[in-house]
């Protein structure tokens, strides 16, 4: 393609800091309240990783995330982008847990309206484009859309082209997530507005028989498919699903993977492991992270995410 384009995603896009680097992946933050304390949440690894290490149960239940605002995506754009593309895709995080993508959508005409006199200033007559998409996922299966289209968009002809494949893509993005810490789970579903993935009953049961829930997220919904006695077994099971699909074919051969935790614990977990070998040897590119502070929070601590565009299938 000949025009720049460029991508701006939010903190909940579970990508490493290498990848958002080499695809210059731009990460806009979001701001999460923590008892008394407001973090700044930009997918900083280190930083997710030593709040997690002292993360209070009551104060991860009662957290709120508040996403960039519009002024900021505004000021974003009109101060720096539009100098540094032709077109940027905005993909958010899925828009029922976040305004995330209502607040780039109010200011999309603005920004390219504005940005005519600034860039023709400059000497840059092309116009000035933007596309805001909801992923209508979070975490690994938003990262491993952002991951696909940032690979695909120098092959593309044109951004009409990158926008039909965009859209096309997002009803294949499907997320899974395994998580460690029920507790954490059941606290933030009794709050106002949360989802019940995990409601009392399962949490009581779960508890004693550490059963884990696996869940799935697609189409800005989610719902638990399946369930394991331990983690590692719900890891096994899962992971046996991703390589059923990977072996009938993925939309993408991209499979991202995120965890609430050190990666070296990630790589320790023997069904994910012998699976992400397997994967490599077909020629699925893995792509690893540590789930971002917001995703941590909401999963708790130690949670498994894989993400993947996919045909429609079952659990």
């Amino acid at each position: 393609m000949s025009i720049r384009v460029g991508f701006v995603v939010d903190s909940s896009c579970d990508l490493p800091p290498e990848y958002l680097q080499q695809y210059a992946i731009t990460v806009v933050p979001s701001h999460i309240q923590l008892g008394n304390t407001r973090v700044r949440d930009e997918r900083d690894p280190a930083a997710t990783l030593q709040w997690l290490q002292t993360l209070d149960r009551a104060h991860a239940a009662e957290s709120t995330s508040t996403p960039f605002s519009s002024g900021e995506f505004k000021s974003l754009f009109l101060d720096k982008l539009i100098f540094e593309y032709e077109f940027v895709f905005v993909i958010t995080t899925m828009r029922t847990r976040s305004n995330c993508f209502a607040n780039a959508r109010a200011v999309e005409g603005e920004i390219v309206r504005e940005a005519v006199s600034p860039r023709f200033q400059r000497g840059m007559k092309a116009p000035f484009g933007m596309r805001v998409i909801d992923s209508a996922n979070v975490s690994a299966a938003y990262a491993a859309l952002v991951a696909y289209l940032a690979q695909q968009a120098p092959s593309c002809g044109s951004f009409l082209e990158l926008i039909e494949l965009a859209e096309r893509m997002v009803s294949t993005v499907v997320g899974y997530f395994v998580p460690n810490d029920l507790e954490t789970m059941y606290e933030r579903s009794k709050q106002a507005n949360r989802d019940q993935s995990v409601g009392w009953f399962k949490y009581r049961v779960g508890t004693i028989l550490d059963m884990k829930p696996i869940i799935r997220v697609e189409a800005g919904d989610s719902h638990p498919v399946g369930k394991a006695r331990g983690f590692e077994p719900a890891v096994e099971q899962l992971c046996q699903v991703i390589e059923r699909e990977a072996a009938r074919g993925l939309q993408s051969p991209i499979v991202c993977v995120a965890y609430g935790g050190p990666l070296e614990e990630l790589r320790r977990i023997a069904p994910y492991a012998a699976v992400k070998g397997r994967l490599a040897q077909a020629g699925v590119q893995v792509v690893e992270s540590i789930c971002g502070l917001g995703v941590a929070v909401a999963i708790g601590p130690k949670a498994f995410a894989v993400g993947l565009l996919a045909h429609p299938h079952t659990f």
